[in-house]
């Protein structure tokens, strides 16, 4: 009996790992001999490693009678009959083996069948798979897709996913806590709750202590570091839902979302409050790397050079993040003598061990701190020593980092030398191509100083040279700051046409502060005589405070569509109107909004095409609440109901052609 339970336990893991291998041609030959396993054994070749799981699925590929024949070799009867070639002998006489056997070779004849005679397999060999099969394979690739959409951040597929399988019922504990790493790693931490409450009820999968490290990390992350600490609480006294054990991890958890709030008294609080965690042997060294980053981000970050001093009294020995982080501590607190202290110490220990020697992230905190001082030279002289390091490869944020901390220095012509240094190495080594951020950063420096020429210059490389994906935001910028350059070396002209022709206007976009104040001195430079703000200057007769009532009568309202109607019926009525809205035939209330981009059928119904009815808004609100209403971004109609019931209907030209100055 044992013998038999050994098999069929092998068995079963390893389908559910590699079923696709199962279905490929390879699976039905008979007699393959797997490799021995100890050629994929050692801290290569783990029990996660693609060589492991090739040994695995090598089993699957045996004949039922090498498969047993390699189980009971290991008994001494089994050895004996397996070198004999009796291999019935090797079963147990009643009942088990053979039922194995059977059972073996049942399955294999389930997926053979999947495979086609000339070799293919079945397109549609998913949904033709075995109960047994299904649920295993689904479960796993489930819990694959999860984590592949959240390094993507699309929640909203995920939840769908999430549902679907609930049906399925093909949910187990491993699926729910991706969902909810994948909410954390978004940052929506009101689904992580919801999903937490979720699982702990008593018809749900349950949790377990990786389900309260997520959910510990969430709360981190989103500043919730009362409910963190409430729940290590209730996991310390065992009153947490689950009964989980406390762990070293999960208060390492708790201690990393203090230090990058930048509490390091609360990282010392529940460092002392659950010493009975860390045992004996005393907080780890990753648990002192993690109080050094609070500190550094703390309100007094030289406190970080004492937690040094203790790591030193336990003879522990400090790794890179370790001198990084006091780097930073020491860059914050303003003490770049002790920085450049620490810089010369990790140089020593560079000589013993290449893992210790300052790296790229060493020499732009440095770098940083240097800069924020205004030591121009020092940033010059660092970034020298940086490129003679031979522990020390300088990539795109290491030249992002030099090319910021010129520009802080006072420097932008140094700047540009290393921008243009990085875009020649960039031709041979595309991972070195300039993001958005290193353009608009030239741009804002030359900008305040008026060369058009090299901000203009810069926008039109930026949309060829840049790497990643240039957002409508940054467009908008880059005119903003071209509009800038124009106006401090007077050219009028110029700033004007751009003005003009800033799509990312039409988009609802908002002018940011520094692009506002540009505009408001092109404006006074031309005496206001020529303002293309126009239609959005509004009459002097018309007070902003006058009810809708009083102006309705004035105004070319839009006469709305019955919903009875079919698109071929009103198509004349978008020759000069984009949407237009929709009122039900009984009650004569709106029921939604036709938009012209959606007639692309001439038979639909207008009901099948509306989409949301538009806001509604009292007559007797004021002319500004209208125009606030819109003014707001994908706003394109609202509705006024007067007092006797009847609805009017405004679009964002309607209103502003009334209002506007150019009615006259």
């Amino acid at each position: 009996m044992a013998i038999a339970c050994v098999g069929l336990g092998r068995f079963g893991a390893s389908t559910a790992a590699t079923f696709p291998e199962i279905c490929s041609g390879s699976a039905i030959a008979p007699g393959y001999a797997p490799p021995p396993r100890q050629e994929f054994s050692g801290r290569k070749h783990g029990r996660n490693s693609r060589f492991h799981r090739q040994w695995r699925a090598s089993w699957l590929l045996l004949s039922p009678e090498t498969f047993l024949s390699r189980d009971l070799s290991r008994t001494t009867r089994g050895c004996a009959a397996v070198t004999s070639g009796n291999l019935d002998a090797a079963l147990p006489e009643k009942g088990p083996g053979e039922f194995l056997l059977a059972e073996v070779r049942k399955r294999r004849e389930e997926l053979a069948a999947l495979v086609r005679k000339d070799g293919e397999r079945d397109p549609l060999w998913k949904q033709k798979l075995p109960l047994w099969a299904v649920r295993k394979l689904q479960g796993r690739e489930l819990t694959k897709t999860i984590m592949e959409l959240s390094r993507k951040r699309r929640l909203k597929e995920i939840f769908e996913i999430l549902d679907c399988a609930k049906e399925k019922k093909l949910v187990n504990r491993k699926t729910m806590n991706a969902v909810m790493e994948a909410c954390v790693h978004c940052g929506d931490i009101h689904r992580t709750m919801q999903l937490f409450q979720y699982m702990v009820q008593p018809d749900a999968c349950g949790v377990d202590e990786i389900t309260y490290g997520t959910l510990i990390k969430g709360l981190g992350k989103a500043g919730l570091l009362d409910a963190a600490f409430q729940i290590l609480e209730s996991m310390d006294l065992g009153t947490a839902p689950g009964k989980p054990k406390l762990s070293l991890i999960h208060l390492n958890t708790l201690i990393n979302a203090c230090a990058n709030a930048g509490d390091a008294r609360r990282a010392r609080g529940a460092l002392k409050r659950y010493h009975s965690v860390i045992k004996d042997e005393g907080p780890s060294l990753v648990t002192y790397n993690m109080l050094i980053k609070g500190y550094a981000r703390s309100e007094n970050p030289l406190e970080a050079l004492k937690v040094r001093e203790e790591m030193q009294l336990r003879g522990m020995q400090l790794n890179k993040l370790s001198w990084n982080s006091l780097v930073m501590a020491c860059v914050r607190g303003q003490d770049m003598d002790a920085a450049l202290e620490i810089l010369e110490e990790m140089k020593e220990a560079g000589k013993y061990s290449v893992d210790l020697a300052p790296d790229v992230v060493t020499y732009t905190t440095l770098i940083k701190g240097l800069a924020d001082a205004g030591n121009l030279d020092g940033v010059l002289k660092m970034v020298a020593e940086m490129k003679a390091s031979t522990s020390c490869v300088i990539d795109r944020v290491g030249y992002t980092a030099i090319i910021d901390a010129c520009i802080t220095a006072g420097s932008p012509t140094d700047a540009l030398t290393f921008f243009q240094e990085m875009e020649c190495l960039a031709k041979e080594d595309r991972r070195l191509r300039p993001r958005v951020h290193a353009f608009l950063s030239m741009m804002r420096a030359f900008s305040e100083i008026g060369d058009v020429e090299k901000v203009s210059l810069l926008k039109s490389r930026m949309a060829v040279g840049s790497a990643g994906h240039i957002w409508a935001e940054d467009r908008l910028e880059a005119d903003e700051l071209l509009i800038e350059a124009a106006v401090v070396s007077g050219e009028i002209t110029l700033a004007r046409n751009v003005l003009k022709n800033m799509t990312s206007l039409n988009k609802a976009l908002h002018l940011s502060q520094r692009g506002f104040t540009a505009i408001v001195r092109l404006q006074a430079m031309t005496n206001f005589t020529e303002n293309m703000f126009q239609p959005f200057i509004i009459r002097e007769q018309i007070s902003l405070k006058a009810s809708l009532e009083s102006i309705i009568p004035s105004l070319k309202t839009l006469q709305p569509l019955s919903s009875s109607q079919k698109v071929k019926d009103v198509l004349m009525c978008f020759l000069d109107r984009d949407v237009l809205p929709v009122v039900s035939d009984e009650n004569g209330q709106c029921i939604g909004a036709v938009h012209a981009r959606d007639c692309n059928q001439v038979d639909p119904l207008l009901v099948d095409v509306m989409q949301d009815p538009p806001s509604l808004i009292p007559g007797t609100a004021s002319v500004r609440t209208a125009i606030d209403f819109l003014v707001a971004p994908r706003v394109t109609l609202v509705g006024v109901s007067s007092g006797s019931g009847e609805l009017s209907f405004l679009t964002r030209e309607v209103l502003f052609s009334f209002l506007s100055q150019s009615s006259n």
